[in-house]
């Protein structure tokens, strides 16, 4: 007898929907700061005022939130449904 599932017998479930505000947030405390950057080239700059206003910290604390907010794994943001009008 095995007890190895295979991926048609391990149901997952759904990932936890976050609600428009914490998508949002995420949005202007995790990806601005990381796109105003520079993804490929670094903007000096802006680098520094990322540094004094330490966006890093507060992304991670923010992330840390939504973790116990949703818990572990991941977590879908809000979308309209098809099937409404």
């Amino acid at each position: 007898m095995s007890t190895v599932q295979t991926s048609s017998q391990a149901t997952e479930a759904p990932p936890a929907r976050a609600t428009v505000a914490d998508t949002l947030r995420i949005g202007a405390t995790v990806f601005v700061p990381t796109l105003a950057r520079g993804v490929l080239a670094r903007r000096p700059r802006l680098v520094a005022l990322a540094e004094a206003v330490q966006a890093d910290r507060r992304a991670g604390r923010l992330l840390q939130r939504m973790r116990a907010r949703y818990g572990p794994g991941r977590y879908g943001s809000p979308s309209r449904d098809a099937r409404s009008p």
